[in-house]
This record gives C-alpha cells, sequence and structure tokens, in this order.
C-alpha cells in the first residue's frame, strides 16, 4: 500500500551515509487511517474474543520467528540505526525477550485479588486489552523496545492514553 500524500523518502546508513532503501512516507492521514482499522478490527474482529492463552501464544510464535530470523534482522537494525552488528543482536534478543515474558504472562496471568476489607466481596485486578493505541519514538530505538520520550495516544480521541516516559534499564554485556 503507497502512502496516501505519494511522498517518499530515503533510509540511508548513519554509519557510512549508503542508501539502504527508499521507502513510503507515511503522513497524518496515513496514521489515522491506519489507527482507525486497528480500531474496526479490535472492536469488531475476533482478536478482542481471542482468549488471553491464546494471544499468549501468538507472542510467543513471534518472539520464535524473530530468533529464527535474528540475522536478518539484526543486519536491517544495523544498516537503518548505524549501530554495530553485534549491538543490534543484542537488541534483537532484548525485543525476544520482552515478546516471551508478555506470551507467559499472558498466558498465566489470572488477575490478583484485592482485600476489600469484606469478606463477602472478591475484588480482582484483570489485564486486558482496552483497544488500540498508537507508538511513535525517536530514529535508532530498536522496534518494540520501550524509550524514553515515549508518546502513546489513545483511539478514538477522547479514550484513555499514556504519555509517560519509561525509561530502558540496559545491562553491561561481556563481548
Amino acid at each position: 500500500m503507497s502512502a496516501r500524500a505519494g511522498e517518499r523518502r530515503e533510509i540511508r546508513c548513519p554509519a557510512d551515509g549508503t542508501l539502504v532503501a527508499e521507502v513510503d512516507e507515511a503522513g497524518a492521514a496515513d496514521t489515522e487511517a491506519a489507527i482507525g482499522a486497528a480500531h474496526a478490527a479490535f472492536h469488531r474482529g475476533a482478536w478482542s474474543g481471542t482468549s488471553s492463552r491464546e494471544r499468549g501464544d501468538l507472542l510467543l510464535r513471534l518472539a520464535d520467528l524473530l530468533e529464527r530470523d535474528v540475522d536478518t534482522i539484526a543486519r536491517m537494525e544495523s544498516l537503518d540505526t548505524g549501530k554495530r552488528l553485534a549491538e543490534s543482536e543484542y537488541d534483537v534478543a532484548d525485543v525476544v525477550s520482552v515478546f516471551r515474558h508478555y506470551g507467559r504472562v499472558a498466558a498465566e496471568d489470572s488477575g490478583r485479588v484485592v482485600d476489600t476489607g469484606n469478606a463477602d466481596v472478591v475484588s480482582r485486578i484483570v489485564h486486558e486489552p482496552i483497544g488500540v493505541c498508537g507508538l511513535s519514538s525517536h530514529r535508532g530505538t530498536t522496534r518494540c523496545s520501550r524509550c524514553p520520550g515515549r508518546s502513546l495516544r489513545a483511539w478514538p480521541p477522547g479514550t484513555r492514553s499514556s504519555s509517560s516516559p519509561v525509561s530502558s534499564r540496559r545491562t553491561p554485556r561481556s563481548t
């Protein structure tokens, strides 16, 4: 699918300036159309009725596919960001671990019981999807990574949203 405004952008490797690809440049209309389509799929499609175990299985499958294609994905990440290949491989491994974590949590989480002080009342906190949100991050961050300065916007406008920055914690790795 082409961008609605028809604009294109060159992707150049920041490390040496070589042309990596030429891609469609999405604009506001493309973003709104994508969010609207995701919103419709969520509310009228099968996803919102899919069990948390099935969602977890899909996240685990995605982690498997990322792990299988780590060489290709790390190479693309390095070309896009200018990072050393080893660093991009670590980043892909981090992303895989995030999908594995949430895949397991989705399959096992049955909610948290909250003591209300009343023996006749059972109160449970259950985490479930609430809808579609958009994420924008600065260039150079690994896809799916948690990065400072992220911006989330809920759809449709006027529903819940979050815009609090989350800093990612990195541990040093030996080479």
